[in-house]
């Protein structure tokens, strides 16, 4: 900004700069003196200067981009932790809310900043939910996109309860006047056995509670659309990459820290089909769909993943990117699932490309995983 400006000034004193010269030729003064006449006209010349500078000043700032004000449920978490540096650099105003059970380590980085705002709490507690939608026109919800592993979402009753917990946020944000609502969901609401790659038209068959949970998500936020109320949802496939706070119960990036740590890696179905995507693209894609026309994205959902893969062939990749013999404990579950999805929508409709496979990230992820062991 502080460059646009002073480029912006330099440009109108060049062009203007012969004005006081101009000014002070003694014809100019219709026979007066040239030390009244040039001074006054001078003195005129220097406000002419000075005012043309703080309209074209007015002008810049008026074409700035304004950044959105956004809610971050969750923020704190592993997503959050990647995805709130990139919109603070992008100039928009942010506000985390979370418990904070890693005690905020996941934000360290960006404590600095004056447009970051952290409140600490829980989702369920009205009050401090309007607390942190206070004076926000954005919503990205990450809280509760837990691992289909996580206990807390193994009984319908958590999920009911964590339905109308979602529920209440998607009413009170309405009412404090929030203008966009991006839904994190999962590619577990497809459910299993999917002989081809699941578009987002496919039918829903959600067999865990968590993916039971993530489908209710979706059809209340559904429902609950309307003029000026727009929303998105995003069915992400499982992410991997190291961020700020990195998860290592997630299948790649257990497997590399498995692998970094123990020279050992576990498979439970060597058969089994992940959709996964790189944290640095996922998040790419919410600043993505942040920034779309209404009419691009309103109502819809988007299918997010960079490549599909079986826990073989991640297991395969990551072993083949370290310089030891790696041991495999090869498990058989028969309940396991098996998605594959697909993102043409993503790339037809937003141009999200993705630019990471585990191929060309895996290397990365091996060396920042053993810098960490040796700190």
């Amino acid at each position: 900004m502080i460059r646009v400006i002073m480029n912006q000034f330099s440009r109108i004193l060049i062009v203007l700069s012969p004005l006081p010269c101009f000014l002070s030729i003694p014809c100019w003064g219709h026979g007066g003196s040239v030390g009244t006449s040039a001074g006054g006209l001078g003195q005129l010349a220097i406000i002419v200067v000075a005012a043309i500078t703080l309209f074209s000043l007015f002008l810049v700032f008026a074409h700035q981009k304004k950044g959105w004000s956004i809610l971050i449920t969750g923020g704190g978490g592993y997503i959050g932790s990647a995805l709130i540096p990139k919109l603070l650099k992008n100039k928009n105003q942010v506000t985390v809310l979370d418990p904070f059970l890693n005690s905020g380590k996941a934000l360290e980085k960006v404590e600095g900043y004056v447009s970051l705002k952290k409140v600490k709490g829980d989702l369920a507690n009205i009050k401090t939910l309007e607390r942190a939608l206070d004076g926000c026109d954005a919503i990205i919800h990450l809280a509760h996109n837990t691992d289909m592993q996580d206990g807390i979402y193994h009984s319908n009753n958590n999920s009911q309860n964590n339905a109308k917990t979602f529920h209440d946020l998607v009413k009170i944000a309405k009412k404090a006047g929030v203008k966009r609502f991006i839904n994190a969901s999962s590619f577990e609401v497809y459910g299993n056995n999917i002989e081809n790659e699941a578009t987002e038209e496919h039918q829903p068959n959600p067999l865990t509670s968590f993916a039971k949970y993530k489908l209710l998500c979706e059809n209340i936020l559904q429902k609950e659309r309307a003029p000026g109320f727009v929303t998105c949802t995003v069915r992400s496939g499982v992410t991997y990459g190291r961020a700020p706070y990195t998860r290592l119960d997630l299948i790649v990036n257990a497997m590399v820290y498995s692998t970094v740590e123990n020279r050992h890696i576990t498979i439970n179905n060597k058969a089994q089909n992940y959709p996964i995507i790189h944290i640095n693209d996922i998040t790419d894609l919410y600043l993505i769909i942040l920034n779309q026309a209404d009419t691009q994205i309103d109502g819809k959902t988007f299918n997010a993943v960079g490549q599909n893969l079986t826990a073989i062939e991640i297991g395969n990749i990551v072993n083949d990117a370290v310089d030891h013999e790696i041991r495999y404990d090869i498990k058989s579950h028969d309940n396991a699932s098996t998605v594959r999805m697909s993102s043409y929508k993503a790339r037809k409709g937003l141009g999200f490309k993705t630019r990471y496979t585990l191929q060309n990230s895996v290397h990365k992820m091996v060396a920042e995983f053993r810098n960490k062991l040796n700190s």
